[in-house]
């Protein structure tokens, strides 16, 4: 294992040779601006109006939160910790990096003979991980049912809140180990932005898949607008905190979540509709624009992720656009806002699809709802308050509220 601080000559020379090896490389704040505006170009950047599919007037990175800040400002800001981040150089390299107040640290790490990397957080390093060095491969999204179901969505970078409601709900320990046994835990997108712990969350929860496989159950994780955000750089409901660590990287936000890092590969495995059983799950919704488009789910699922990494989506004619629009998947409100739209048109809409209930996000609900005769179930409740947190659990076909106490009440 080789330690570098990149305060000192030998680090920076690491950290060079890490961030050209990944592509992350930046020289001088004129050629970052550049390259930032290349990859932004088409998609929303800092300061954008409220939750909204369309870019943001300006576009770009952000002032804000560019590298190569000087003064008083970069003086005032205040001490960073975050990561860990992999970046793999192929399979058999990969570079830890992460930050300790104002300083980078990176670790090189080498997979063992079976193909396991494991390692510690460089700033942390009583926290452990153990990942494949092997890219991981697309998921499935079609699934049998018959396995009780516990549903969460809206995380949104708050990790100590999740934690509350997974133990009420009795699908993890104490120690935040999995206890589920053969269940299948949803997360019905958006596990980031917003909140502080953006980055706990998604290890939590890469990690916890593996456990969850060893007892027979399994993590289900589809992508939300908000994550789709993360992969194509559009900063603009990013806690602060992560426009101060990217530029510390020489890189942009989605620069530390791209193709060739462990978890940026990890999210693109992901699909953005899911089906168990009878029951969907996307974090918008089915949309009637979407079934008329004649794709199939994984026509659905390969489409957007193909889109996260193609600066052209949102101005692409046709299927590509409305995916990432306000009839697809990711941003889909219909169900909570169109007055005029019938159960019947929900059902058929679903029934394209092979199910007859939905479970949805992205639109806010106090209290978990059942919508158009109990065919949709609205479940994204604040994350931001451990004491109101709620889940759904699906058990024999019947469906529950959990809340933060563990009370279990039928919807």
């Amino acid at each position: 294992m080789n330690r570098y601080l990149t305060g000192g000559v030998v680090g920076i020379v690491l950290a060079i040779a890490v961030l050209w090896s990944t592509g992350m490389l930046r020289i001088g704040s004129d050629d970052l601006a550049g390259d930032l505006a290349g990859e932004t170009e088409g998609v929303a950047g800092s300061g954008g109006a409220a939750d909204s599919p369309g870019p943001a007037a300006g576009g770009g990175y952000g002032a804000d939160s560019g590298a190569g800040a000087s003064g008083t400002a970069a003086e005032e800001e205040p001490a960073l910790y975050d990561g860990p981040y992999v970046f793999w150089s192929g399979e058999d390299l990969a570079y830890v990096g992460s930050i300790c107040g104002d300083s980078a640290i990176f670790e090189t790490r080498q997979p063992g003979a079976d193909g396991t990397l494991t390692f510690t957080d460089p700033c942390a390093p009583e926290h452990a991980y153990e990942i494949t060095a092997a890219a991981p491969a697309i998921e499935a999204a079609e699934f049998e049912g018959g396995q009780a179901i516990f549903a969460v969505s809206d995380v949104e970078g708050n990790l100590d809140e999740l934690l509350v409601l997974l133990r009420a709900g009795g699908v993890v320990d104490e120690h935040g180990r999995w206890a589920w046994g053969e269940g299948r835990l949803v997360f019905v997108g958006d596990m980031v932005d917003r909140g502080d712990q953006v980055t706990e969350v998604l290890w939590y929860v890469h990690q916890l898949e593996p456990q969850a496989l060893e007892a027979g159950g399994r993590v289900h994780v589809i992508l939300g607008n908000h994550d789709a955000m993360l992969l194509y750089n559009d900063d603009r409901y990013a806690d602060e905190k992560y426009k101060l660590v990217a530029p510390k990287f020489r890189a942009s936000l989605s620069g530390l979540y791209g193709p060739s890092t462990e978890l940026g590969r990890w999210l693109r495995t992901k699909p953005t509709i899911l089906r168990i059983g009878e029951v969907l799950f996307a974090h918008g919704g089915v949309s009637g624009e979407l079934v008329e488009s004649g794709l199939d789910l994984e026509g659905v699922n390969d489409a957007i992720r193909l889109g996260v990494d193609e600066p052209w989506r949102t101005r692409a004619p046709g299927t590509l656009q409305m995916l990432f629009g306000s009839s697809g998947p990711l941003w889909y409100r219909g169900y909570f806002r169109d007055e005029e739209l019938g159960t019947e048109q929900v059902s058929s809409a679903l029934s394209a699809f092979g199910a007859n209930k939905i479970v949805v996000g992205h639109t806010v609900v106090e209290s978990l709802e059942r919508l158009h005769d109990g065919v949709v179930f609205g479940i994204d409740v604040t994350f931001t308050d451990g004491d109101a947190v709620e889940g759904l659990l699906i058990e024999e076909g019947r469906f529950y509220r959990v809340d933060a106490q563990g009370r279990v009440s039928p919807l």
